[in-house]
C-alpha cells in the first residue's frame, strides 16, 4: 500500500468555494431571466431591446440550436448530467489552473441552467434574437457555455504554445 502525500492537489478550497458560489449566482441570473421572460412576455411576443441589434423574442426550444434534434430530450439530459459529473469531479479532484476552473464553472452554469428548464418545462426558454445576423435564439445559459468554450479555446492555445515554447 502506497502512503498518500499530504501535500495539496487542485485548486485551494477557498478557489473552490469562490467558484461554487459564483457557479450559483450564474444559474440563478440564468433562471430568473427566464421566470422573468416566461411571466412578462407571450409565447412568440418580440419586444425590441438594442434596436436593430438584438430583441427579446420568446421560444420554447425542445432541441438544440437550430432546432437541432427537436424532440431528443432524454439526449440532451444524459449529456448535461454527464457534463456536469466531468467538471465538477475535474474541478475538485484535477483542476490545478485557476482560469480552466472559471471557464468550466461558466460550461456547467450553463448546462445546469439549461438542464433544469428540460427538467421542470421539457423544453428551454430562449429570447435573445439577433437582428443583424441570422442566428439561432439563444438564452443566457447559451452565452455562460459559449464563453466558456471560447475560454477553453483560448487556454488550450496558451498551453499548447508554452509547451511548444518550452521544447
Amino acid at each position: 500500500m502506497t502512503k498518500q502525500s499530504s501535500k495539496q492537489q487542485g485548486l485551494s478550497l477557498p478557489c473552490l468555494v469562490t467558484l461554487f458560489i459564483c457557479f450559483a449566482v450564474l444559474v440563478s441570473i440564468d433562471q430568473l431571466s427566464k421566470c422573468i421572460v416566461r411571466d412578462q412576455l407571450p409565447l412568440f411576443a418580440k419586444r425590441p431591446f438594442l434596436e436593430g441589434i438584438i430583441e427579446f423574442y420568446h421560444v420554447e426550444n425542445s432541441g438544440a440550436a437550430f432546432s437541432f434534434a427537436e424532440g431528443a430530450r432524454p439526449f440532451f439530459v444524459i449529456c448535461a448530467l454527464v457534463t456536469l459529473v466531468v467538471i465538477f469531479y475535474y474541478l475538485i479532484r484535477k483542476c490545478t489552473d485557476l482560469y480552466l476552473g472559471r471557464t468550466l464553472m461558466l460550461i456547467a452554469a450553463g448546462a445546469l441552467g439549461n438542464l433544469l428548464d428540460r427538467l421542470i418545462f421539457h423544453t428551454v426558454c430562449d429570447f435573445f434574437a439577433t437582428q443583424f445576423i441570422s442566428f439561432p435564439i439563444f438564452n443566457i445559459a447559451d452565452i455562460y457555455v459559449t464563453l466558456g468554450a471560447c475560454g477553453l479555446f483560448v487556454y488550450s492555445y496558451v498551453v499548447s504554445r508554452n509547451q511548444a515554447h518550452d521544447e
